[in-house]
């Protein structure tokens, strides 16, 4: 460790090995919180996970208590396992593979996984990776979002839906996407699809002032048509919104809108 982080595996045995047990949470909760932003930038192979020796880290952490193996371990892996996946699919749907070839191969690769593994923990981080993929692949979109933005990209893309996914389970999530890559109608997919499940009624966007001028993001919120391309919503369902800029007269909340 004294050269840096090499991989996931080095942060695994930092969380599992007892020779750093005398290490404080704190600080091993901070050089995770750093691996974690790291790993955002890198491309995540799945097959690392089957590495043997990161297979005996696993069986090594189901002896950790259960508030380090939640917090930490847990955190770790599902990043991993998270990135894995979507850089397979950008990998093999850009060539002949479809959607369901891609499935098919994840789900057959963490069954041998757990085999592999024999590990609770690791059962526990891919199962519940499995249902998110579930989630995102059988995605309901709400009647009042449109199917297409444009010729030949469907509305949400799977990148959306690992978003809106990851909003639906965690309920608070940072989206850094490049540009292009769809974080408004995320966000805005995510919020519909909570009305849609009776969690929520209304949201609150809080953004610069130039976006108000623009009108960027009432073009978001509102119908398609040939007149507003960007519109995310069929015609009539487009939510009521209400615009208050910086610096205006307090608002009546007491009204219904």
């Amino acid at each position: 460790f004294l050269l840096g982080m090499v991989n996931h595996s080095d942060v695994l045995h930092l969380l599992s090995d007892k020779d750093f047990e005398e290490i404080p949470e704190k600080e091993k909760l901070s050089i995770l919180r750093d691996y974690l932003g790291d790993t955002m930038l890198q491309r995540m192979s799945l097959r690392s996970l089957g590495d043997p020796e990161v297979l005996n880290v696993f069986k090594r952490i189901d002896d950790l208590d259960e508030k380090t193996r939640d917090k930490m371990a847990f955190n770790l892996v599902e990043t991993v396992i998270k990135n894995g996946i979507i850089d397979l699919y950008s990998e093999m749907t850009s060539g002949r593979h479809s959607e369901a070839d891609f499935t098919a191969l994840v789900e057959d690769w963490f069954q041998r996984l757990k085999q592999e593994a024999q590990s609770s923990f690791l059962n526990s981080v891919l199962d519940q990776s499995l249902a998110e993929l579930d989630y995102i692949t059988n995605y309901q979109k709400p009647d009042q979002i449109v199917d297409r933005l444009g010729e030949g990209r469907d509305f949400p893309d799977f990148y959306q839906k690992v978003n809106i996914a990851g909003i639906r389970k965690k309920k608070k999530l940072l989206i850094a996407d490049e540009m292009g890559m769809g974080k408004s109608a995320s966000a805005i997919l995510a919020k519909e699809s909570l009305v849609q499940a009776g969690k929520v009624r209304s949201a609150l966007l809080v953004v610069p002032s130039n976006i108000i001028e623009s009108g960027t993001w009432q073009n978001y919120l509102g119908a398609h048509s040939d007149e507003n391309k960007k519109g995310y919503f069929v015609g009539g369902k487009e939510p009521k919104v209400l615009v208050s800029p910086f610096g205006s007269k307090p608002l009546d909340f007491s009204r219904s809108f």
